[in-house]
């Protein structure tokens, strides 16, 4: 049993390198980056709506001397640039959001393609089909991805309010800390089996994407509460980077996903082929019916 999990770990790394997963992981994040801009775009646009345009502008521009302090003409051109979007925010908003569906279902593509290599398949849909499917891809996986993230962050909320309760606390801690843990990890589990099944260009059945969704999900949610932690805890990506450190965390975050997730893309591929070889080597091993002999196969009798 150990000589086949190791076996079954050696060659799942050796496909990871040799199909160039860190490359992929790493072109998943530059696309990723590219959308903050026109996803900040829809943003404000929307925002403007909802609130005064003039506290948008406000937060706007406290949000962007937090990250990048500035000095007196950047901020007029901070806020030059926001009061531009806020009174063409019809027209930018669509835009804005047109350009976060087609950098996002960029993103998207790169993950296709990484599956895809993972599977040794190509695509078969033409760009403009291939395109629309990865945008409603985007639309619904980053649906249930911010779900399992905001699952996370509301638990602890509400964990943290009951902690005033006394009652409440003691009938449902131990159920707290149990719930805290499996609804994200379901949601995150979802996630990667609807990614491992219905991304690659082949049909995949579904008992071939538990073993890899699982895993990817387990890492997934202990990469994110440890991300959590350190920076919580240890230390911040400003101390070290300076005003650029929350997009380097941004994006440190988003490569740590990419590498989970094709990482559960190999286990799944490799493991989907194991159980095929499996089943040819009994196949192939399994003894035939002897077939009963007929008339013309008995000898003839003497004389006959």
């Amino acid at each position: 049993m150990f000589e086949r999990s190791y076996q079954f770990s050696r060659r799942v790394a050796s496909d990871f390198a040799a199909h160039g997963c860190t490359h992929m992981a790493a072109a998943i994040s530059y696309y990723a980056l590219v959308s903050l801009v026109p996803m900040g775009i829809v943003l404000i646009a929307l925002a403007s709506y909802v609130f005064d345009p003039a506290d948008v502008e406000r937060r706007v521009l406290d949000a962007v001397n937090d990250l990048f302090p500035l000095q007196v003409e950047g901020r007029n051109n901070v806020l030059s640039v926001v009061q531009s979007i806020i009174d063409a925010r019809g027209l930018l908003a669509v835009i804005g959001l047109v350009g976060t569906l087609l950098s996002a279902s960029a993103m998207f593509g790169a993950l296709r393609t990484a599956l895809n290599n993972a599977w040794h398949v190509q695509a078969t849909h033409s760009w403009p089909v291939q395109k629309l499917i990865d945008v409603g891809a985007v639309v619904a996986i980053g649906a249930l991805f911010l779900t399992s993230v905001a699952a996370t962050g509301v638990l602890q909320i509400v964990r943290t309010a009951t902690e005033d309760l006394g009652f409440l606390t003691d009938l449902t801690g131990p159920g707290w800390d149990i719930f805290f843990i499996l609804l994200p990890t379901f949601i995150s589990f979802t996630a990667f089996a609807v990614i491992y099944r219905f991304v690659p260009n082949r049909h995949i059945p579904w008992e071939y994407v538990l073993l890899g969704s699982l895993l990817a999900a387990l890492f997934f949610e202990i990469a994110k509460n440890a991300f959590a932690f350190y920076l919580r805890y240890f230390t911040t990506f400003d101390e070290t980077y300076g005003s650029i450190g929350v997009m380097l965390a941004f994006i440190a975050w988003i490569y740590v996903s990419g590498v989970i997730t094709l990482v559960g893309a190999e286990v799944t591929s490799e493991y989907a082929r194991t159980v095929e070889e499996e089943k040819a080597r009994q196949k192939v091993a399994r003894p035939r019916p002897i077939a009963a002999p007929t008339m013309t196969d008995l000898p003839e009798a003497p004389g006959s």
